[in-house]
């Protein structure tokens, strides 16, 4: 329901699964993306508020997991604050 909003995703994996794909706001979800800079530095990026505002293509190719295109925007948090918080290195 990430991508396309939980009223849009139904199912289960015996009986099957349908993903009704429409131009529905999805839902704010708190998103943490982890990566990994020059030097093995660790980095991790912690939107409060993230709302998917675009969607690209998705190319199935293969055995390759599927990978969606998104942007994703940092809504103001209720009652001001960081829209963002980035932790760089330590443990």
């Amino acid at each position: 329901g990430f991508v396309h909003g939980s009223d849009n995703v139904s199912g289960t994996l015996t009986a099957g699964i349908h993903v009704g794909i429409n131009d529905d706001e999805t839902e704010e979800h708190m998103v943490v993306i982890d990566q990994v800079m020059r030097g093995g530095v660790p980095q991790r990026m912690v939107i409060h508020r993230g709302v998917i505002t675009e969607i690209g293509d998705v190319v199935y190719k293969g055995n390759d997991a599927v990978a969606y295109d998104l942007t994703i925007t940092a809504m103001t948090p209720d009652g001001g604050g960081n829209k963002t918080d980035e932790y760089i290195g330590g443990q």
